[in-house]
């Protein structure tokens, strides 16, 4: 009980402390969050990261797995270094393993072969993970080799490779396509209760987003879903080789992270697989939850996923330990957001060492068995795994109360989404109803990936704490997911655009950083630097593009562009009237540490802003180099001052305050008069 405690501990401050992260204005090296007496408490950066080595990183005993329908594999098995022996550049082999005598290979299953550089990837929770196969098939053997090492002082986990359903999957089919509209009707209502409809006045997405849907498979030939699949374009399928160098073969589509299964062999073969506990396609029907595609026609409803513009990414596995495979891949093809549909009530180390390498999201169903993970003898995994970047999911009718017949907890599950009675498409082109949290999860990842639609640049924290500060509380949620509530697709966008580097429809002057000098319009539009003691500075409007791009414009309405090719460094830039705002270039704006942005244009992301050395000063856009210029985008009122800042807690609405004895303090108001009689500090 008292190590559940801490993990609820450590959740709440490590959120708190992503949410400051993600205001822009803030660099302060402190953190204000609040215990159960409204008492503040302020951590510094090394208490933070302390926190991550709380637990020393102790081995993992070995056990076979839990659940009685596993089939263990007799040759082979998995084995991951602990911490401090791991790293990167590490290459284990059969040598590294000298006791075992029957090794046949030694798989290492993390290939990132640009680590440093991947975003995905977090290289400080990197443990070296391994496949060890063997040349012999039997019980008696397996059990050999994992005696002849399990006691190495390096050795953090030895884990069996099985297969298995993971859980048994509730997923009562209620009817299928009966030729009528009333499935879109249904779908319409809990569409409507979730801002999911709201939210596509502002975006349906991006192909540029990829989803990837760890479950049993897709039917990659459903018309409602062929269009939103993967195509890897640099593979060429069926030839047996790694054409794009991506480390897998022949992934034409995503991948098959299944090796022990008869007739199956770790591959491109992502076709779902039916079964005893769901005979109509689990990962099909999930996929189309997240981006299912009108295709009007006679013969098909009007059913859509929560995005239909997206990139669904399968990748096939059917027990815990393949996760391992399943993360890698993601890391390795640049893959954001994750939806797992599934759970298991046995713990697996491994699976929890992957995960947390993974720097995407990674949404989770809550599980089917009613159970209150709060209690210490009911567990769900991966959602007790206590990872910053894991959202699990609780399930909710479609008038928006929770389905307590399903996993809940107000310690343990993130958040609900509507689950039950749920019109999806099955692996044979039926549209069916089917309820579980299964697909309440692909109902949260299909948000994300909105999300990441309009601001591609938003971080994982930044994605994470918009989408769960920004529910639909009820009162049958109370005390049952963390937050309280359904989630909010449109409430959810609406907080991620107050993150964005410069505010929708702000006017500003744009200040080079190096000169000191203003950008500015001549009545003739060419574009040139202004001192502002000698002249006023042009105004500029930034008005966002919900796709991570910007117009900016005049007050006269003449939008800052490009008037030539991105080919050399010779690219002046200029303002003009054009027929038609759709024509204007768009421009990438991305803020710096010290509060500064380099501006791009979206032609050619490799150049930026610049301003030329010679007498003209001209207005050129250059290589984006160590040496870039930055520019302030500066507030028209307060153009010469230094900005000072109120600082207010985003949940509570109370405002950071200092008393007359300098002490901070969180006064229990939620007005600005009151802060504003204590002293402000700048930021």
């Amino acid at each position: 009980m008292r190590e559940k405690n801490y993990k609820i501990m450590k959740k709440y401050i490590a959120f708190i402390l992503a949410c400051c992260l993600c205001c822009n204005f803030m660099p302060i090296n402190t953190v204000l969050a609040e215990n159960n007496t409204n008492d503040p408490i302020f951590l510094t950066d090394e208490q933070i990261a302390s926190l991550d080595t709380f637990n020393e990183d102790l081995k993992t005993e070995i056990k076979k797995p839990d659940s009685p329908t596993a089939v263990i594999s007799n040759n082979m098995f998995y084995v991951s270094l602990k911490k401090e022996y791991s790293d990167i550049d590490l290459q284990l082999n059969n040598s590294y393993f000298s006791e075992i005598s029957n090794i046949s290979s030694v798989e290492q299953i993390f290939n990132i072969t640009n680590s440093d550089t991947n975003p995905l990837f977090k290289k400080e929770n990197f443990r070296n993970i391994v496949k060890i196969v063997l040349t012999t098939d039997t019980a008696q053997e397996l059990d050999n080799a994992i005696n002849s090492i399990k006691d190495r002082e390096d050795i953090k986990t030895i884990a069996y490779d099985y297969y298995d359903s993971i859980e048994t999957i509730e997923t009562p089919e209620i009817s299928t396509y009966a030729g009528n509209s009333s499935q879109a009707e249904s779908q319409k209502i809990y569409y409507n209760s979730l801002g999911i409809t709201q939210a596509w006045d502002i975006t349906k997405g991006s192909s540029e987003v990829k989803v990837g849907v760890i479950d049993s498979g897709l039917n990659v030939n459903i018309p409602e879903l062929s269009s939103n699949i993967w195509t890897n374009p640099n593979e060429i399928p069926n030839n047996n080789q790694d054409d794009d160098g991506n480390g897998f073969i022949d992934d034409v589509h995503g991948w098959n992270c299944i090796s022990n299964i008869p007739n199956t062999n770790g591959n491109g073969d992502i076709s779902d697989i039916p079964t005893d506990n769901c005979n109509f396609g689990h990962g099909t029907s999930c996929s189309s939850v997240i981006g299912a595609k009108n295709i009007v026609s006679n013969t098909k409803s009007d059913l859509v996923g929560v995005c239909e513009n997206v990139t669904i990414v399968p990748i096939k596995i059917t027990s815990s330990e393949q996760m391992v495979i399943a993360i890698n891949y993601a890391i390795a093809n640049n893959i954001p957001i994750l939806s797992h549909s599934k759970s298991s009530e046995y713990l697996s180390d491994i699976e929890k060492q992957a995960i947390e390498t993974y720097n995407g999201l990674f949404v989770t169903s809550a599980g089917n068995k009613g159970y209150n993970l709060d209690s210490d003898n009911q567990q769900s995994y991966p959602t007790e795994y206590d990872l910053g970047n894991v959202i699990s999911v609780a399930c909710s009718n479609t008038n928006g109360t929770l389905n307590t017949s399903l996993n809940y907890g107000g310690n343990t599950v993130d958040v609900s989404a509507v689950g039950t009675n749920v019109w999806v498409y099955d692996m044979y082109n039926n549209a069916r109803i089917v309820t579980g949290t299964s697909y309440s999860t692909p109902m949260v990842a299909g948000v994300l990936a909105l999300m990441k639609s309009y601001y591609p640049d938003a971080t994982p924290e930044m994605l994470k704490t918009a989408l769960l500060t920004t529910t639909t509380n009820g009162s049958t949620h109370e005390n049952k997911t963390r937050t309280m509530g359904n989630i909010n697709a449109y409430n959810a966008l609406m907080a991620l655009k107050e993150m964005l580097p410069v505010a929708d429809g702000t006017t500003a002057y744009m200040q080079n950083q190096s000169s000191g000098l203003f950008l500015t319009k001549q009545t003739t539009n060419s574009i040139l630097q202004s001192n502002y003691a000698e002249s006023t500075p042009q105004k500029w409007t930034f008005i966002y593009q919900n796709n991570g791009y910007y117009k900016i414009k005049t007050q006269d309405n003449r939008y800052l562009t490009v008037t030539n090719g991105m080919d050399t460094d010779s690219n002046t830039v200029r303002a003009t009237t054009l027929t038609s705002q759709p024509e204007a270039i768009n421009w990438k704006i991305t803020c710096n540490k010290d509060n500064t942005y380099n501006i791009m244009p979206q032609c050619s992301n490799t150049r930026v802003l610049q301003i030329n050395g010679d007498s003209s000063l001209t207005i050129n856009t250059k290589s984006n180099t160590n040496t870039t210029q930055h520019w302030f985008i500066k507030d028209i009122d307060e153009i010469s001052i230094n900005k000072t800042y109120f600082l207010r807690n985003k949940y509570t609405g109370k405002y950071l305050t200092i008393n007359d004895s300098n002490t901070p303090s969180a006064p229990n108001v939620n007005n600005y008069t009151r802060a504003c009689s204590h002293k402000t500090i700048a930021i």
